[in-house]
C-alpha cells in the first residue's frame, strides 16, 4: 500500500483504482467537487442520503456490480 493510499477513504481508493477524478464525478453526479474530494479523503464523514445516491448512481455507470456499502456504512440508515 502506498503512502498516498493511507489518506484515502473507500470511495477514494475505488476512484483511484478506476482512474476516476473528482472533476468527473462532480460533473456526473451534480455533487460539488469539494464535497467529493472531502469524502474521498476520509471515512469519518458520511454524506446525507441524497448525496450518497447521486454519487452511487454515477459510479454504477462505471461498475454495475458495486453496492452502496462498498463506500459507506449503511447499516444505520433508515430505508
Amino acid at each position: 500500500m502506498g503512502e498516498k493510499q493511507l489518506y484515502l477513504s473507500r470511495l477514494g481508493l475505488w476512484m483511484e483504482k478506476h482512474n476516476l477524478h473528482s472533476e468527473w464525478l462532480a460533473s456526473q453526479s451534480g455533487v460539488k467537487k469539494s464535497t467529493i474530494e472531502m469524502l474521498s479523503r476520509t471515512n469519518y464523514k458520511k454524506p446525507n442520503m441524497l448525496v450518497m445516491r447521486k454519487i452511487y448512481s454515477s459510479l454504477k455507470k462505471v461498475d454495475h456490480t458495486i453496492k452502496l456499502s462498498d463506500f459507506w456504512d449503511v447499516r444505520s440508515l433508515k430505508q
